[in-house]
């Protein structure tokens, strides 16, 4: 039987890591105030890794400093299940370091714990249709980071790519999410998904956030072709 026309749509749920619980519980509350968000709240590894697959949690928002495990590696540990959830890390200090880290352990988003909740929500509508999010203000540093990480050699690593994925490259450069880049390529998303894990293989690096820095310290643009 097909769904009635009025019937709301399903609600994604969250679940919020946090070892202070008076805060965990807090944000899952503000957030199940939202008629697209169902939180709750937890304040431990163990209980995230078995409630993620036994309730089909869609999304995390942890923060580093867990009693039984750190933040990172639950990260790393949620992303290696079967059917990952896709994680917002909140960061406690302002450390570019940090944030690369957590990207690097397989999150999509980085808040600061202390950004208002509307940054938040943001970023977890961001990463529910797959993309990723930095809170404002840490961009900058953290790409500058991964530009002296990444060295002087990067740049020849661009080499190893097919113009597409040069193409899709430099479309992540200028900001564009999946669904853009597939517009502005005349691509199918699923086509532009396929070239951009490749292209993160073929770059040595695990996150988008990385493959960018490459790209700008390159100058790299898109190439945009024409029907």
């Amino acid at each position: 039987m097909n769904a009635s026309p009025s019937e709301a749509p399903a609600r994604a749920l969250v679940l919020v890591v946090d070892h202070h619980a008076v805060f965990a519980e807090a944000v899952a509350s503000r957030l199940s105030q939202e008629a697209d968000l169902d939180a709750s709240a937890g304040g431990r590894a163990a209980h995230a890794l078995a409630m993620v697959p036994r309730r089909g949690v869609r999304a995390v928002v942890l923060e580093q400093w867990l009693a039984d495990l750190d933040g990172l590696e639950l990260t790393r540990q949620l992303c290696a299940l079967p059917r990952p959830p896709v994680v917002v890390f909140l960061g406690d200090t302002a450390s570019p370091a940090v944030a690369a880290a957590a990207f690097q352990s397989g999150a999509l988003a980085w808040v600061g714990k202390e950004s208002p909740i509307e940054v938040l929500l943001e970023a977890l509508r961001a990463v529910l249709q797959g993309q990723m999010f930095v809170s404002p203000g840490m961009l900058g540093p953290l790409l500058r980071l991964l530009l002296v990480e990444q060295g002087t050699g990067s740049p020849s690593r661009l080499r190893m790519l097919t113009p597409r994925e040069r193409d899709v490259l430099g479309c992540m450069v200028d900001g564009l999410d999946q669904a853009s880049s597939a517009k502005r390529l005349f691509l199918s998303p699923n086509t532009v998904r396929t070239h951009r894990q490749k292209l993160l293989a073929k770059l040595g690096v695990h996150s988008s956030l990385e493959a960018v820095a490459i790209g700008r310290q390159a100058g790299l643009k898109p190439r945009v072709p024409s029907r």
